[in-house]
């Protein structure tokens, strides 16, 4: 007897852990039909097993990993896992189908059919684990798995699901023989590295992450739903099987730029032809820097002369000259000012300011070149100390090269740098701000410090109205995390909260009008628009008067946009009363318990596209805005121009698709760059300069709950600062390793 239990120990081991893991499974999976079979119908069984198979299989797999087949390795096995998780989903596809099949003919009780499935499944399953998963030989000695992993990441990558008119799948997909040669190639890459680096939880998790969010974006881009992920079994197979690809390669992808950055060295770039250019470079970086942007951005200066002047500029140079607008027909004035804080006042001020000198002198158009030529030098400015701070840093001189030619050639820098907006302001700043945070980690701060990190501080506050919260959360986060230079930046967060309150106050003395509460509604509004549009018979009849009096009911479905909130927001009731607000409220409140699901699809519409990378919209500004000419304003670009004018509009439009060169201007892939360098910073012990990225972070947050999905404009901060970020980290990464050594 004891000679059977030793022969059979393994698999006696298996038996136990299966029925524990089988019994967990069984009671989830009725707990959850039971719950959702009223809901879902006969689509419950596939559901119900979905989650139940999720949550007994992790328990499952630890188990038969360390106790079961004792794998004797007590690092996480990506390998292991991803086989392990793979046969878990072919026996969840099966037991799924054949328990709905079995049940359709027979219609007895499902557990008891899934029970019968299973158990045939179950030998099945401890061949596979004993001989393929968790054995090591087999994994040293045959490369067939990772053939599979290569044709899963192909299938990832270029397969996609689409809608037929009648509902069916169908996929868009490459040529099939660039398929196969990418199949290949991603073949013999895993080969020859795939088990040659380490692979480490925190990247296995940014992996996942990302995972989701390229399943889910991509269907949220395609149809403004989740549709294409669940919606039907195919659509869940093809995503599951996505799932895999995408996790394969990206974890890969993740682990192995971590290990290819621990061995890299840039080797600085000193090329003999050049040398005459790159000694004057040396010599003066920050004058070298501003003639080579100045250059570049008067090429668009003259192109597009007297700049780009969009709507918020438009309508707050008419503020300015006391034209009524958009912005004035909602807001409550008690003088004869008609300045709304819809826009930084500050802003409003500087731009109505410099235009009415030209309009005083009969020369609009030279009015708003005076503004737009100040903010391009402002920029030029700010980019080339950026490069002056770097060259003094000693970063290596090829990453500053970079960084000087990614401000000259990115569109996105010139073409900001001649657009009248706020943001550009607001990211000139939000730079220096960085560098002022960036000395304050690393160095003891001087009185010049303090007071160019109050100034820097003081112009986010004024050039955007979220840039005070951005500046007060990233110095409370500093002084909790950070050991030096606390006291220094506590003394500045004083007085900058002593003259944002002074600034505030001035504001109020002149009664400027305050925005409509309608901007912090953004998201409740964008909601309750959707369930109009998608589901209106579920609204009872003195609900939809409730609604009607906070946003025009009647043109709702007319003017949905999925990604703009702007066209409902924009109807909101000027006089709705707090009573009113309350009710609007609880409606509010009534549907979200009704219909979640079509709150939080409203939700994601409008803001998949700051974190999936192939969503690129609202980019940059070149149109001749009509709306001051409206207000009989002459401005017009100059017409000997136009050719000069497409061809820059052209080269924009065309280096957003760029193979590469496009991931420079993607919103969604420049906030993937931020949570890897977060995750980079901690598992490399380098958390202090987290604290560098925290504003960053907080912009993401902001452009999470505001009113339009992918907006480029409220990205530029964090976009424009990253190629200095990304240097002076490498920079101290570099430092790192020699004190070391």
């Amino acid at each position: 007897m004891k000679n059977l239990i030793n022969k059979y120990n393994t698999f006696i081991k298996y038996l136990l852990s299966s029925g524990i893991c089988l019994v967990l499974d069984l009671t989830l999976f009725t707990i959850f039909n039971l719950i959702l079979k009223d809901k879902l119908g006969i689509l419950s069984i596939f559901v119900s097993t979905l989650l139940a198979r999720i949550i007994s299989s992790c328990l499952n797999y630890f188990l038969n990993r360390n106790k079961v087949f004792k794998t004797d390795d007590n690092k996480f096995d990506t390998s292991s896992f991803i086989g392990y998780v793979l046969l878990v989903i072919t026996q969840l596809c099966v037991s799924g189908i054949s328990v709905t099949a079995i049940y359709k003919k027979l219609l007895i009780n499902e557990t008891v059919i899934k029970f019968g499935v299973d158990l045939i499944l179950f030998l099945v399953n401890f061949v596979v684990q004993k001989y393929f998963i968790f054995n090591k030989e087999f994994k040293k000695k045959n490369s067939f798995i990772l053939l599979i992993y290569a044709y899963l990441s192909t299938y990832a990558l270029a397969v996609f699901p689409m809608i037929k008119e009648n509902g069916n799948i169908t996929t868009i997909r490459g040529k099939t023989i660039l398929l196969a040669i990418i199949c290949l190639g991603l073949y013999h890459l895993y080969k020859k590295y795939y088990n040659n680096i380490k692979y480490h939880k925190p990247f296995s998790i940014l992996s996942l992450i990302y995972t989701i969010i390229l399943i889910f974006g991509y269907s949220f881009h395609v149809c403004d739903s989740s549709y294409l992920v669940y919606a039907r079994k195919g659509y869940l197979v093809l995503s599951i099987i996505k799932l895999f690809g995408y996790y394969i390669f990206i974890n890969f992808v993740l682990n192995y730029i971590y290990s290819w950055l621990e061995k890299l060295e840039i080797k600085q770039f000193k090329p003999i032809k050049l040398k005459k250019y790159l000694d004057y470079f040396d010599a003066h970086p920050f004058k070298f820097s501003c003639i080579v942007l100045f250059i570049v951005y008067m090429v668009y200066f003259i192109a597009y002369y007297p700049g780009v002047i969009g709507y918020d500029p438009s309508y707050q140079i008419q503020e300015y000259m006391h034209i009524p607008t958009f912005y004035t027909d909602s807001a409550t004035f008690t003088n004869d000012l008609l300045i709304t804080q819809f826009n930084p006042v500050m802003h409003t001020l500087l731009i109505g300011f410099l235009f009415n000198i030209g309009h005083t002198l009969g020369n609009d158009n030279l009015g708003l070149a005076i503004y737009t030529f100040i903010q391009m030098m402002s920029l030029i400015l700010t980019l080339s100390y950026t490069i002056k701070f770097m060259h003094d840093e000693k970063v290596n001189k090829t990453l500053i090269y970079i960084c000087l030619i990614a401000y000259a050639v990115i569109p996105v820098f010139p073409f900001y740098a001649i657009s009248a907006f706020k943001d550009t302001y607001y990211a000139i700043f939000f730079i220096l701000f960085i560098v002022q945070l960036f000395k304050t980690i690393k160095y003891q701060m001087n009185k010049k410090d303090i007071l160019l990190l109050i100034i820097t501080a003081i112009g986010l506050c004024t050039f955007r109205h979220n840039g005070f919260v951005t500046v007060v959360i990233t110095l409370l986060i500093y002084m909790l995390a950070s050991k030096i230079n606390r006291k220094q930046v506590l003394l500045s967060l004083m007085f900058i909260f002593l003259i944002h309150l002074c600034y505030n106050q001035v504001i109020n003395y002149y009664e400027i009008a305050p925005t409509s509460i309608r901007e912090v509604l953004s998201i409740p509004i964008q909601q309750t628009a959707a369930l109009i549009t998608n589901k209106e018979e579920v609204i009872e009849e003195e609900d939809k008067i409730i609604i009607n009096k906070i946003i025009d009911y009647s043109i709702v479905k007319e003017e949905y946009n999925p990604e703009l909130s702007d066209p409902i927001k924009n109807t909101f009731r000027k006089d709705v009363t707090n009573e009113e607000l309350k009710e609007y409220f609880g409606v509010w409140f009534k549907y979200l318990l009704k219909e979640p699901k079509i709150y939080v699809e409203a939700t994601v519409n409008n803001i998949y596209g700051y974190l999936y990378p192939e969503s690129q919209k609202w980019y940059f500004y070149y149109k001749k805005y009509t709306v001051l000419n409206e207000s009989d304003f002459k401005y017009h670009y100059i017409k000997k121009f136009k050719p000069l004018r497409k061809f820059l509009k052209n080269y924009g439009q065309k280096y957003q698709y760029a193979p590469i060169l496009s991931l420079t201007t993607s919103i969604g892939f420049t906030t993937w760059i931020y949570l890897y360098l977060m995750v980079l910073l901690f598992k490399n012990n380098h958390k202090k300069y987290v604290l560098l990225l925290i504003p960053a972070f907080l912009t993401i947050a902001m452009c999470l709950v505001g009113p339009i999905n992918t907006y480029y404009r409220y990205v530029i901060p964090y976009s424009m600062s990253l190629p200095f970020i990304l240097s002076v980290l490498y920079n101290e990464k570099t430092n790192k390793i020699k004190e070391v050594k």
